[in-house]
C-alpha cells in the first residue's frame, strides 16, 4: 500500500450547531471499494450521530439515528446520498421540525 491521498475533507458547522464531517481517502487497500475509505457524518451539538454513511471499519453502511443498514455504495454514490440526507435535514430545520 502506498501513501494515502486525501480526496475530500471538510467540516461544516450548521446554524443549529450540527457538525457535518466529510472525509474521503484513497488508501490503496482493496478491502475498500476502489481502494477508497470514506465517512460522511452529521453530528448534533451533543456529539450524537444524526445520520452517517461510511465504510471505515466494515462493509459500507448507513446510520439514521439508531438504525443501521448495510449498503453497497462507492464513495461518490455515498456522497450523493449523504447530500440528499443533509438537504432533507436542513429543510426540516428551516420548517422548525
Amino acid at each position: 500500500m502506498g501513501k494515502n491521498e486525501i480526496i475530500k475533507k471538510y467540516n461544516r458547522l450548521l446554524d443549529n450547531g450540527d457538525l457535518i464531517i466529510a472525509e474521503v481517502i484513497r488508501v490503496g487497500d482493496m478491502k475498500y471499494k476502489d481502494g477508497i475509505m470514506y465517512t460522511f457524518r452529521c453530528i448534533d451539538s451533543d456529539g450524537n450521530t444524526r445520520f452517517a454513511i461510511e465504510n471505515g471499519h466494515e462493509r459500507p453502511h448507513i446510520h439514521i439515528g439508531e438504525k443501521k443498514e448495510t449498503v453497497d455504495y462507492d464513495w461518490k454514490a455515498a456522497w450523493a446520498k449523504f447530500k440528499r440526507l443533509q438537504s432533507e435535514h436542513e429543510q426540516k430545520m428551516a420548517n422548525g421540525d
